[in-house]
């Protein structure tokens, strides 16, 4: 997230520039998006399964508000 927030930051420099205007560099407001795989119900059957390693995918978007 916080490579998102750089980016952010960094796309709202480029606007200025091409405006001609000035911007404060922190944001005024930032949303955090985040979509996670939901947790599956408990289950008596599995709990007696072992913990296997493997890779979850997490998405997440940032939306960041500056002034100009």
């Amino acid at each position: 997230m916080n490579l998102a927030v750089a980016d952010a930051i960094e796309k709202a420099k480029s606007i200025s520039e091409g405006l001609k205007t000035r911007v404060d560099p922190t944001p005024v407001k930032i949303t955090e998006t985040s979509l996670m795989p939901s947790p599956q119900p408990f289950q008596r059957e599995l709990a007696a399964t072992p913990v296997v390693p493997g890779n979850i995918t997490i998405q997440a978007s940032v939306t960041a508000e500056f002034l100009y």
